[in-house]
């Protein structure tokens, strides 16, 4: 008793330090004005095994299970054990699952069942005998001294709320059930608490008043308990769980003893069945997952800037008869060059292995177009041509082999290798040649050469973050190394009569002689980030109980 009113003093001294809100504790509207315990709860929870110390007291765990049970479906939708499903890989329910739960680790086993359920809440609890004397002064026999101790999971938050203690010794039976329904259902009332300041929740103050809140309605729960049922022990209040995991040390614990360890049974090594086990996923969907990228269809968006091979350049000069001004030479070239460049990328891919993803590729870069002509009169002073530039969009198709190890990762490294054939644009100087007599509008001297074509090798290192089974995130580094094709066009015509350029005066644009090109194709680069949607497994998608053996020889077993 005194340690508990010490508990209490403790939480009410701490509260007394902010200004609380009174509104905070104030019954929701609609809600009668008896209390918490006459609410009415969408919340789902589920009524865990209760737990006993030996196998002794297991028909009075599984009764006092039952009188939980009935009590909280009046105001709850309740779960119970079987609800949950089986855990295949063992061969056992979860019923036996939360009877085998280790000394300690009974929130922790709680929260499995009850996130394998899906339901929003956990509640069971342990039983055990408490040492005293078995007889009275008359030698008489007398009852069991036991123990109950109740424990609340948030499933949702993966957290334990609250375990308290109380005795149970079979005379009072329905003020303990009732007052354990009480305590649940003033914890959910501090939930609804919640959701009334959520849009508030940054705010300190605000925070502190909403702790101070639930503590309150625990700690006049555990009150009004204490008072009609005597001591009542608190032992947790708000603590974060993390589920019981499996270590290497339990297989090594598997490998010793007769029976058949439960990784063979289900067909998984050690490494994976490890992973499988600290999942909290059913086999089946751990199954999938597992997969990876396999029998998957995989399509993916990326967009990006960079550097590379993609920016045109046209260069054409003519050279006219000073006496009838027709064309007397005339030269021209067209080429890829290096330039600056934003891209966009749609891919769309299968998965070969888990770790394996072959594809193709459909590319849009956006980079400049520059323009340099320049006509000029024979024997005569001439002034050079000013530049123009434009934008300019290029496309390519391709496919790749992409390498993304770690398919069980939240985050895993890739590789892509790719091949690409690039091809850009052709500049149309006008839309007639002179000397065609079936042309009309503008004519001109200069032609429209080949649109420039390359031959692209592309290495991309890269990472996936993978947030949802379904949408993942990407960014990657590509690498461009451009190989064969027909980067460059020429065009000559004529006796050579072309003034060479001055130097100062060609700038970027113009060749000082004779129109040739700058052989600007250096290996290009562009960071890209995107979005990928996997979609599958479009086939061998693991049954339930895939993998399962049954066909044990007598010296497996």
């Amino acid at each position: 008793m005194s340690v508990f009113l010490s508990l209490l003093l403790a939480t009410a001294a701490l509260a007394q330090e902010v200004p609380l809100d009174e509104g905070l504790l104030a019954p929701a509207e609609g809600i009668d004005d008896a209390g918490p315990a006459d609410m009415l709860s969408f919340d789902t929870v589920l009524v865990a095994t209760v737990q006993p110390e030996t196998e002794e007291l297991l028909p009075e765990a599984d009764r006092i299970t039952g009188l939980l049970i009935d009590a909280l479906s009046e105001t709850n939708e309740v779960y119970t054990i079987e609800d949950v499903p089986d855990f295949d890989t063992r061969g056992y329910t979860g019923r036996r699952y939360m009877l085998a739960c280790p000394a300690g680790d009974y929130a922790g086993c709680a929260l499995v069942c009850g996130q394998r359920a899906e339901s929003d809440w956990a509640l069971g609890g342990t039983l055990i005998q408490l040492a005293g004397a078995d007889v009275d002064a008359d030698g008489e026999p007398l009852p069991p001294r036991l123990q109950l101790t109740i424990t609340f999971v948030d499933v949702r938050d993966n957290r334990e709320v609250l375990s308290f203690a109380v005795d149970f010794d079979g005379d009072d039976d329905e003020q303990v059930i009732d007052g354990i329904g009480a305590m649940f259902d003033r914890i959910l009332a501090g939930g609804f608490e919640e959701i009334d300041v959520r849009g508030d929740l940054d705010d300190p103050l605000i925070q502190a008043q909403l702790d101070r809140a639930r503590q309150e309605l625990i700690a006049q729960g555990l009150a009004e308990l204490e008072e009609s049922l005597g001591v009542v022990e608190r032992t947790v209040v708000e603590g974060a769980l993390e589920q019981p995991r499996v270590t290497r040390e339990d297989l090594e614990e598997y490998e010793q003893r007769d029976d058949v360890p439960p990784w063979v049974q289900v067909g998984l090594s050690q490494q994976q069945y490890l992973r499988y086990s600290n999942s909290g996923l059913e086999l089946r969907s751990w199954r999938i997952r597992n997969m990876g990228r396999q029998a998957q269809l995989v399509l993916r968006g990326l967009g990006g800037f960079g550097r590379g091979p993609y920016g045109h350049r046209f260069e054409g000069r003519v050279a006219r008869d000073n006496s009838t001004l027709e064309p007397a030479h005339i030269e021209q070239v067209q080429e890829a060059v290096q330039a600056g460049q934003t891209t966009g990328f749609l891919e769309a891919g299968i998965g070969l292995l888990s770790w394996l993803e072959i594809g193709g590729h459909w590319g849009l870069r956006g980079s400049r177009f520059l323009v340099c002509m320049d006509e000029e009169t024979v024997d005569q002073v001439n002034v050079t041509g000013n530049p123009s530039e434009a934008p300019v969009s290029s496309t390519e198709l391709g496919g790749y082999v992409m390498l993304a190890p770690g398919p069980h990762w939240v985050a895993r490294p890739t590789a892509y290798v790719g091949y690409a054939a690039w091809r850009g644009k052709t500049f149309q100087p006008a839309k007639c040649v002179e000397g065609d007599d079936k042309c009309e509008g503008d004519t001109s001297p200069l032609r429209a050469l080949d649109a420039p074509t390359q031959g692209l090798l592309m290495v991309a290192p890269g990472v996936e973050f993978s947030p949802d089974k379904i949408l993942n995130l990407v960014s990657r580094v590509m690498v461009e190394v451009p190989i064969g094709g027909s980067p460059v066009s020429r065009y000559s015509e004529g006796s050579g009569l072309l003034t060479p350029i001055d130097p100062a005066m060609s700038g970027d644009c113009f060749t000082e002689g004779t129109p040739a090109p700058v052989n600007d194709r250096s290996i290009g680069w562009s960071l890209q980030v995107g979005v990928e949607l996997r979609l599958g497994p479009l086939f061998g998608r693991p049954k339930a109980q895939q993998g399962i053996r049954t066909d044990f020889g007598e010296d497996e077993l």
